[in-house]
């Protein structure tokens, strides 16, 4: 079984309509999933007396009072009542697929992301009803469900305890998300591509909470601390770089999605720590795509409508 652990928003207004659907759709993977809640922005006490669920406010922040990712995980280390843990934002909505997708796993450690399906502005999607899947199709075929690029990562799923010796890492800023892959690869950590196995979808949001917006959240003193303590300044690794693929219930080594320039890369630079030899193929991979040479496999759409198809 597994637990999700997510530290919100301020539950206002939309921000706090999206938020409760996300958890809801958590609570209603199975009857024993375990939601923890952590932080203590505005609201968030109160929603997790409504909706039962365990909440921790006494966390470490950064100076600008945002969590460290390493005080969630590390908490949930001790107190988590599954092994199986999925850090997520707020926002995203779940479904009982992951439950099937965690259970072929063989290996002791390992880290789950995937690309994520963004719903447009003003769509509302309840996974929890009988009909979802109807309905998310009814959403594909009116343009307003698409698949986000695999750079947008919102879930994590690992082990408990894989996250021992990361360095301070601030959720929610930039370079976050790409740390997580950075560390594994230098742990020798499996990566492993869950597009194809878990369906999360992205409820729209703004960033009004904050007063720069998106270039607060790309550039702050919070993301440049995580590039430079994580040396994520350039190629940040994501769901296409995973060396396994989870298809069918099994975890198959990634050949759908084999770039050979990009696997010289990252083993120059994670296994070798040749970093200016990993730049060099990096420029040369660069050029190879922009002259079409290399193509690189993104999942669509259609490859997530066809794993909704009755018996599958």
């Amino acid at each position: 079984m597994i637990t999700f652990l997510s530290s919100p928003k301020a539950f206002s207004e939309h921000t706090g309509k999206i938020q409760r659907n996300a958890i809801r759709s958590w609570l209603a993977v199975h009857p024993d999933t375990e939601v923890i809640i952590y932080g203590n922005s505005e609201g968030t006490a109160d929603v997790c007396r409504e909706m039962g669920v365990h909440h921790v406010p006494d966390i470490s922040y950064s100076p600008s009072g945002v969590p460290y990712f390493n005080s969630i995980v590390e908490h949930a280390r001790i107190y988590a009542r599954h092994n199986v843990q999925c850090y997520l934002n707020c926002d995203i909505l779940m479904t009982e697929a992951i439950l099937k997708a965690i259970k072929p796993l063989e290996f002791p450690r390992y880290l789950i992301i995937g690309q994520r399906i963004d719903l447009s502005e003003g769509v509302d999607l309840d996974v929890t009803a009988g009909n979802w899947k109807e309905e998310l199709r009814r959403l594909v075929e009116q343009g307003k469900a698409n698949m986000h690029a695999p750079s947008g990562m919102d879930y994590f799923i690992f082990p408990r305890g894989v996250w021992e010796g990361l360095p301070p890492l601030v959720i929610g800023r930039g370079g976050y998300d790409s740390a997580l892959p950075a560390f594994c690869f230098r742990n020798k950590i499996p990566l492993i591509n869950g597009t194809l196995a878990i369906i999360a979808i992205h409820q729209f949001h703004d960033y009004g909470h904050l007063l720069g917006g998106v270039k607060e959240v790309l550039y702050c003193t919070d993301a440049q601390n995580n590039r430079r303590l994580h040396n994520v300044y350039y190629s940040v690794s994501n769901s296409v770089d995973a060396q396994w693929l989870l298809v069918n219930g099994a975890s198959i080594l990634n050949s759908i999605q084999k770039d050979r320039l990009r696997r010289i890369e990252l083993k120059l630079r994670f296994d070798m720590e040749y970093e200016f030899l990993s730049k060099v193929v990096r420029l040369i991979w660069r050029i190879a795509k922009a002259t079409k040479i290399i193509r690189p496999k993104w999942f669509t759409i259609k490859d997530i409508l066809n794993l909704l198809e009755p018996g599958r």
